[in-house]
This record gives C-alpha cells, sequence and structure tokens, in this order.
C-alpha cells in the first residue's frame, strides 16, 4: 500500500499504477501476474479500483507525460488509474486478483 495527499486549493490529476506483469521486463521475477489497485479517501471508502490496464489511451497519454516507463503491451495485466483528486488524504492498495503472491511496484505520478 501507499499514501499520498494533495495539498493547496486546486485538484489534481494523477495517475496511479500497480506494476506487476511488466517488471519482468527489468529482470523482476516472482511478480503478481494480476494486481487490482483500488484507491482510498481519507474516510477509507473506495473511490476508484481497477484490474488490468486495457491499453486506455488516456492513462498510455499520461504515462508520456510523467515519463513513467511504458507497460509491457497493450494487453499486459498490470493495473493503472487516471483519476483527478480534490485536495486532501488518499491511500492506495494493491492485491492480487489471482490471489498469486509475488512482487510488485506501486507508483503514483502527477500528470500536468
Amino acid at each position: 500500500s501507499a499514501g499520498f495527499v494533495i495539498a493547496g486549493t486546486t485538484a489534481q490529476t494523477v495517475l496511479i499504477r500497480a506494476c506487476g506483469p511488466s517488471l519482468v521486463g527489468f529482470g523482476v521475477t516472482s511478480v503478481i501476474p494480476n494486481p487490482t489497485l483500488t484507491l482510498y479517501n481519507s474516510s477509507s471508502s473506495a473511490i476508484a479500483s481497477n484490474t488490468g490496464w486495457g491499453a486506455n489511451p488516456a492513462i498510455s497519454s499520461a504515462v508520456t507525460l510523467t515519463g513513467a516507463f511504458s507497460f509491457a503491451s497493450p494487453t499486459s495485466l498490470d493495473a493503472a488509474l487516471l483519476v483527478t483528486l480534490e485536495p486532501g488524504a488518499y491511500s492506495v492498495v494493491s492485491s492480487s486478483a489471482t490471489g498469486l503472491a509475488g512482487f510488485e511496484l506501486i507508483e503514483i505520478y502527477e500528470v500536468k
């Protein structure tokens, strides 16, 4: 899990990723093959979730804008959310959609 804060008075767009399968290209073994990513607000209410990013063009564009590494393929089972959030505290939890344990990387980028 990871946490972050949107400061100030203006909403911000963020790219949140749970990278599992795409880490194999960087030599990481025993990755979570299909992560599920869930975003929670400060009241611990789930406000967004994703399993398998599905080659979403808006996410691809945000990856380019932020300089994040590209997922291994458009069909990779990595998870990603592109959301605009009001100022406040948030947490992100990633788990295995299939129940298989492994390594993963949670990333949070501000998209400008």
